[in-house]
């Protein structure tokens, strides 16, 4: 199954639920840590043009924990109205952050992955 990260229906949730990640527990850490190096790259490159206050960086833990108060800080940097958004797309894990839902239920899994290492 190619993986939906946004699902817009209760179908698509039930589909990435019983979807796995394929690889070792190495080869993720290394493509994670590839991504942190790409992304501190690409900060010194906007600094350097740009400055601190040229671009907006959205940290997702920011805008899933407050949409509205994360929107209005990005309609206040474009200097534009303030409007309510609200998203289409259905919660994956209703009633809990990603984070904790991973801690709770694929801990074992997780565990299992790094002491076959």
């Amino acid at each position: 199954m190619k993986h939906k990260a946004h699902p817009t229906n209760e179908a698509e949730v039930s589909a990435l639920d019983s979807s796995a990640l394929d690889g070792n527990i190495r080869d993720i850490f290394d493509y994670i840590m590839d991504k942190n190096s790409e992304n501190r790259y690409l900060e010194e490159l906007l600094d350097a043009e740009f400055g601190r206050k040229g671009y907006y960086t959205v940290y997702y833990e920011d805008l899933n924990r407050d949409v509205q108060g994360e929107m209005a800080s990005i309609f206040d940097f474009l200097d534009l109205n303030h409007e309510t958004v609200e998203s289409e797309y259905v919660k994956i894990h209703k009633g809990k952050p990603t984070r904790e839902y991973f801690v709770e239920e694929d801990r074992e899994k997780i565990e299992d992955s790094i002491t076959s290492c």
